[in-house]
Formats: structure tokens, sequence, C-alpha cells
């Protein structure tokens, strides 16, 4: 994750074992989800600078991550 200010790396997610495909900020704004080849879910907190879930969600790559308005429901899609 960058800083558009100051162009610094602040946050690296380097808890996945494989690529990242894909990413979603929650509607919060201080957690973002993120969607690997390694076939599962995390979620990161932001204020943490780590991360606080993993979801075994598919048993291929995630796709995509989407959220409804509320944060409260979280689909995912998979090859």
């Amino acid at each position: 994750m960058w800083d558009l200010r100051s162009g610094k790396n602040i946050l690296q997610f380097p808890a996945h074992v494989k690529q990242i495909i894909s990413v979603q900020f929650l509607p919060n704004g201080y957690q973002v989800a993120t969607g690997s080849d390694d076939n599962t879910v995390k979620i990161w907190d932001l204020r943490k600078k780590g991360n606080v879930q993993t979801i075994p969600a598919h048993t291929k790559l995630i796709s995509d991550i989407k959220f409804e308005a509320q944060g409260r429901l979280m689909v995912t899609s998979s090859y």
C-alpha cells in the first residue's frame, strides 16, 4: 500500500504464499481484503498494519471480492 502524498510504501501484504489477484477496501475505510492465487481471502487492518483474518474461500484462485454497502457481507469469485 502506498501513501500518495509522500510516495512511500506504508504497508506490505506478505502473508499470502502466492500472488495477490484482487483487492477491495471494506466500507469502513480502514480494512482491506485481498484475494490470492493461494485460494484464500485475507482481511487486513490498516491501523494494526497486519492480517486479522484468513478465509479459505475456494479451491482455485480468488478472482474478485465485493462487499455490500454496510460491510457485513462479502462475496468472492473464483475460477
